[in-house]
Order: structure tokens, then C-alpha cells, then sequence
């Protein structure tokens, strides 16, 4: 998911017609973050695994790149925004948030 977001992110930097970008969820859900099953692959691999990347890199990486955008992003919080979804409401230049929202 996160290179996911990442590679969208760049898809609509790169394209003209896009004049802005806005992130959201879908339904009551904004984003809740890490997806707990992913976190047993950051584990597999050891503790040297991780001596010259950490790894959560690629989740730092992705908020650069949000907020590095030289098109304007808008967080529209529609739901719940927990842990790192909230980190990614936060890389946005904006963020609108929904009277149901949780953050």
C-alpha cells in the first residue's frame, strides 16, 4: 500500500491537468495505518536486516514525497485517521476533516 500511495502520488505530480491532489479514504475509514500483518515481514528477516535502512523507510519516504508535492495536497479526513494515516493527513499541505472524523 504504501508504494502504492507513493506511486500515485508521483503519477499526479508528473501529470498536467492535475492541479491538485487530495487524499482520502473510502466510507468511515480514512486510513488507519500500518497494516498489522505486515508487521511480522518487518520482523522475518532479523535484527541486522535493518542496519543501513531502517524499516520504516519506505513509510518516511512517502511523506516526503506528499509533502515535497509542488501541487497542493489536501487531506479530506472522512473517518478515522490512526497512527500512520494520521502521519499522512499531516504530510498534506491541508487538511479538512469531517464533523464524524476521529483522529
Amino acid at each position: 500500500l504504501i508504494e502504492s500511495l507513493k506511486a500515485s502520488i508521483a503519477k499526479l505530480v508528473a501529470d498536467p491537468a492535475v492541479r491538485a491532489i487530495v487524499v482520502t479514504g473510502k466510507g468511515n475509514f480514512f486510513c488507519g495505518g500500518a497494516e498489522i500483518s505486515e508487521f511480522a515481514k518487518l520482523l522475518g528477516p532479523g535484527p541486522g536486516a535493518y542496519k543501513e535502512v531502517h524499516a520504516s523507510q519506505p513509510f518516511h519516504d512517502v511523506m516526503d514525497v506528499i509533502d515535497a508535492s509542488p501541487k497542493t495536497t489536501v487531506a479530506a479526513i472522512n473517518g478515522l485517521a490512526l497512527g500512520g494515516g494520521l502521519e499522512v493527513a499531516l504530510a498534506c499541505h491541508y487538511r479538512i476533516i469531517s464533523p464524524k472524523a476521529s483522529v
